[in-house]
């Protein structure tokens, strides 16, 4: 893979922003104020990237072992753990290097601020790549 362009598309939605207080007790003690909740927005994540598929042929009709079956999208914003977000098609008759493959999500609910963002390879026998090595840090806004 040798790059990755990401659009977020989406309007404002209902923010789950508000932050509310705890009431104090009759005793006197002071109110508490009750972590805030993360604000989030609704987009649709458009991803497109560059793949080689010389290096790794793309499965067919004819190659369905060792070949690129598919591609999936993920938020890797934290170290530990990937969320996957969807999947890509390899495009149809996929050889050589391949430009400007695409996929768009349904709209989905991310939380407002940075989030890392990668691409892996999956094979048919649903090993995949890396998706540290196709990544980008996208804002999302409200």
């Amino acid at each position: 893979m040798v790059a990755i362009f990401v659009y977020a598309a989406g309007g404002n939605a209902a923010a789950n922003g508000a932050t509310q207080a705890a009431s104090g007790q009759a005793s006197g003690t002071a109110a508490k104020k009750a972590p805030a909740v993360a604000q989030t927005a609704k987009h649709a994540l458009t991803v497109t990237f560059d793949y080689d598929f010389g290096k790794n042929v793309a499965c067919s009709d004819v190659v369905q072992q060792k070949c690129v079956a598919k591609f999936r999208v993920y938020d890797i914003s934290l170290p530990t753990k990937k969320y996957l977000l969807y999947t890509i098609a390899v495009p149809v008759g996929a050889t050589g290097m391949m430009k400007g493959i695409s996929g768009t999500s349904p709209a989905m609910t991310f939380v407002v601020g940075q989030h890392r963002i990668g691409v892996s390879a999956v094979t048919a026998d649903n090993l995949e790549s890396n998706p540290l090595v196709c990544q980008t840090v996208i804002v999302v806004g409200e």
